[in-house]
């Protein structure tokens, strides 16, 4: 490895112990970052040109929790529902960051997420026309401790850029007015550049 690619990976650890460290975000005592292998960290923080592929979609990227609501059981929206106990429960979600690598080529593809340092699989949902991935199952860190149960992610390509949306879903509190089931935590809509293709 070059001297200022191994400067570059030291900076970048440096900068996975100080966010998965301070402020709410909860960790175990010693550390996510002090879990993490070099691939993850990599793959978190040196993120390369996205891959080539027939879609353009393929690629590394990271976003920012920023939004929360309330849904039903069967995953339907709220609108109007006071969220607030969501944000109470789970404040550590608000403000964290996600990391997501995906691979797609020739219609078919999955994808990785890292969340709060453990890896969670994707999967195509199965939607036809969409670049839509699930979680089947998270890590025991996730769905025990932090009651996190499920992972999305939604890519549309919309003209020359792609939109991207990642959000988690967490129990509703139990102070929350049925028929409020989960919380779910988005992150902001983000455009990117699509791949250029071969």
């Amino acid at each position: 490895m070059a001297p200022a690619n191994v400067v570059a990976v030291a900076a970048l650890v440096a900068n996975i112990y100080q966010v998965f460290s301070t402020g709410d975000v909860v960790c175990p005592a010693r550390g996510c970052a002090l879990e993490f292998d070099e691939e993850t960290v990599l793959m978190q923080f040196y993120r390369t040109n996205p891959m080539e592929s027939d879609e353009g979609i393929s690629g590394n990227y990271s976003t920012e929790i920023t939004k929360v609501q309330a849904v039903r059981s069967n995953g339907m929206p709220l609108p109007g529902t006071n969220a607030r106990p969501c944000v109470d429960l789970y404040s550590f979600l608000v403000g964290s960051w996600v990391w997501y690598k995906v691979d797609y080529h020739q219609g078919r593809g999955n994808a990785t997420a890292i969340v709060f340092g453990q890896r969670v699989a994707l999967y195509p949902t199965g939607i036809a026309h969409t670049y839509d991935f699930i979680s089947d199952g998270v890590p025991e860190y996730l769905g025990k401790t932090l009651k996190i149960g499920q992972v999305y992610l939604q890519m549309k390509p919309k003209g020359n850029v792609l939109e991207h949306e990642i959000s988690m879903a967490a129990p509703a509190p139990s102070s929350m007015a049925d028929p409020a089931s989960q919380c779910v935590f988005k992150s902001r809509t983000v455009l990117r550049p699509t791949a250029q293709t071969a």
